[in-house]
């Protein structure tokens, strides 16, 4: 399976009951292609997945899917502190196969056995730490802001 690990950066604003939250949430995928549509399979965080006509499509639909998940974390949240609790614990989860599979795809990537069709940056020691801060009215933190960053792992 030729699979490329992607690396990009989710960063959303999310209401809930009483709070308004910034999500900084540095995220992995691995993308592959099948049946003609890429599908990225998230790996920060872990449980969530998206297929697209193209590579920066399929992220684009994984990142829709992670705010949905945010969206559905913070309406069920009674506060502030519980929504982060819950985000730290969705973000932390781990996967040893998939863990697995994304190291060996930044192997292949490294050596050249796999094909940067996109020119993407290459990021040699990602770390991952999910960021969630309370906002208040008029706060206009960068975190609330969404870019497009790819980078292949």
């Amino acid at each position: 399976m030729n699979e490329l690990p992607i690396l990009f950066d989710f960063k959303q604003a999310v209401p809930g009951r009483g709070f308004l939250a910034g999500v900084h949430l540095p995220g992995a995928a691995l993308v592959r292609e099948e049946h003609g549509k890429q599908w990225a399979t998230g790996i920060h965080p872990m449980g969530v997945s998206a297929y697209g006509d193209s590579l920066r499509h399929a992220i684009a639909e994984l990142k829709m899917a992670i705010g949905l998940a945010l969206e559905d974390i913070a309406h069920e949240a009674d506060d502030f502190a519980s929504f982060e609790a819950e985000v730290q614990s969705l973000y932390e989860q781990q996967s040893v196969t998939l863990r697995g599979r994304f190291a060996e795809a930044r192997m292949r990537v490294r050596t050249g056995q796999v094909d940067n069709e996109e020119d993407m940056r290459v990021e040699e020691n990602p770390v991952f730490k999910a960021r969630v801060i309370a906002l208040n009215e008029g706060d206009s933190e960068p975190v609330v802001t969404d870019t497009e960053i790819l980078k292949v792992g």
